[in-house]
C-alpha cells in the first residue's frame, strides 16, 4: 500500500501511512464520535477486492467513517474512476467487516467542477 501512496501522493514519503495510522490511533477522540477517511478509488490501481481488506487491516481499530469516492475523470490524468461494478463490491466488503462506508457521488461532473 505504501508503494502505491508513494507514487499517488508525494507526501506519504515525508509522512508514511503507519505514521499516520499510529496517529489515528491515538488521536483523543469525543465517546461515539469517528474520523472520517476519504478513500478516492481509482480503477485497476487501488480498487481491487485485496485493496479493500488491506484497507480493513489499515483502519483497525480506529473508529472511522469511510468515504469511498470513485475518482472524477478529467484530461489532465490518464486514471479513470472504476466501473460501478467494482465500487459496489469494494463497498460491500468493507460493510460485511462491520465498518461505516459510503460511496459519494460527484456534483458538477458535467462542468469540470467534481
Amino acid at each position: 500500500m505504501d508503494e502505491v501512496r508513494d507514487e499517488l501522493m508525494p507526501v506519504n514519503r515525508r509522512w508514511a501511512i503507519d505514521v499516520l495510522m499510529e496517529t489515528l490511533r491515538n488521536f483523543p477522540l469525543v465517546q461515539r464520535k469517528r474520523i472520517t477517511i476519504e478513500y478516492v478509488l481509482l480503477d485497476g490501481v487501488n480498487d481491487s477486492d485485496d485493496d479493500a481488506r488491506r484497507l480493513i487491516r489499515l483502519l483497525a481499530g480506529i473508529p472511522v467513517k469511510i468515504n469511498l469516492l470513485p475518482l472524477n475523470a478529467h484530461d489532465r490524468t490518464e486514471l479513470r474512476p472504476p466501473p460501478d461494478a467494482r465500487v459496489d463490491p469494494f463497498q460491500a466488503i468493507l460493510r460485511k467487516a462491520g465498518l461505516n462506508a459510503i460511496v459519494r457521488t460527484a456534483r458538477g461532473r458535467e462542468i469540470s467542477a467534481a
